[in-house]
């Protein structure tokens, strides 16, 4: 695997055990004060090194073929993982700026959001989400048009948390109260007692 997070080239026990087992020969040193601090890993205090003769990368375009790769080995991992680390990655033309220069070459604005991996739904039409994200992004981007504002506006309306008044019972009751005074007038055929409203006696 290439890693760009890398800063050395790593590879795991298990894939020197599967060369030794197969009749390779390996060329191993041992190395001391070395300790490596992988992403999501604790640390790793290494005390070999290996190098390999050859390593065929396949691409694309063909095998890449790595000679005289040298790998600090992992010793508690008996995968078959290997890293390939940023210096190596480097030595063969990588560059932090070449990806996305390639990618403004081909366009300079990509849209990204509700992209599935599985492909088939990149001409779906952009969720309420994508749309309220664009609006937020009105000042800076004039393509949102106005059915996609529209259509944010009326659902952050629908999503709104209304507020509830009045809130207690004695607010409700003179609420009630002065409603039924209003509409139909001081005949409305209902009155309060002991803090509830009851209809007159006839």
């Amino acid at each position: 695997m290439l890693d760009t997070g890398a800063d050395a080239s790593l590879v795991a026990r298990g894939v020197l055990d599967a060369l030794e087992a197969m009749g390779k020969t390996l060329s191993v040193r041992p190395v001391a004060g070395i300790t490596l601090s992988p992403v999501g890993k604790g640390a790793i205090a290494v005390t070999r090194s290996v190098i390999f003769r050859e390593v065929v990368l396949t691409t694309t375009a063909g095998p890449l073929m790595l000679r005289n790769l040298s790998c600090y080995v992992e010793e508690h991992n008996n995968s078959m993982e290997m890293i390939v680390g940023r210096p190596i990655m480097k030595l063969l033309g990588y560059s932090t700026d070449k990806l996305p220069v390639e990618a403004r070459s081909i366009s300079p604005e990509w849209e990204l959001g509700g992209h599935r991996t599985g492909g088939g739904e990149s001409d779906a039409a952009p969720t309420t989400l994508q749309k309220m994200c664009r609006l937020q992004e009105s000042p800076r981007d004039p393509t949102l048009t106005t059915e996609e504002a529209e259509d944010v506006e009326r659902q952050e309306t629908r999503t709104a948390t209304p507020c509830m008044r009045p809130t207690n019972l004695t607010e409700v009751i003179q609420h009630l109260e002065k409603r039924g005074r209003h509409e139909n007038g001081p005949d409305s055929g209902w009155t309060r007692q002991a803090g509830r409203c009851t209809p007159l006696s006839r």
